[in-house]
């Protein structure tokens, strides 16, 4: 019997992992994780709040390309069902995070600034600011 072709099983790690991320960030954030993130029509995103639909990426790099493309992607999806865009990034690498800054985490989200703006305001009004 053949044996299975190595990029074949890192991407079935790769996905395995992408949907570990996009469980856990709907978790974080109190949302759901769109059914085929996002391959299938009008599930677009991979991730459905109230507010955001969340575009999930990830990495075992020291870093990570952000590009406009992605950006302009979440943007239009948002749009068109009225959220707010956000990228969703995670660390994935082998080292863990405990040994950092207990604010430190694998799992970042990057959303407009005006949006940011916003909820600032909010916490400022809430804390009396």
């Amino acid at each position: 019997m053949a044996e299975i072709p190595k990029y074949f099983l890192d991407n079935k790690e790769k996905h395995a992992g992408s949907k570990r991320q996009e469980n856990r960030v709907a978790k974080k954030l109190d949302g759901r994780r769109q059914k085929g993130s996002g391959a299938l029509p009008g599930h677009k995103g991979d991730v459905k709040t109230v507010e955001l639909l969340t575009e999930c990426k990830r990495t075992e790099k020291e870093s990570i390309r952000i590009t406009r493309k992605w950006l302009e992607k979440i943007s239009k999806e948002a749009d068109y069902y009225g959220k707010v865009p956000a990228l969703a990034v995670e660390f994935s690498d082998k080292r863990t995070f405990d040994c950092l800054p207990e604010r430190t985490t694998r799992d970042w989200v990057m959303v407009p600034a005006e949006f940011m703006r916003g909820l600032l305001a909010l916490l400022r009004e809430r804390e009396g600011q």
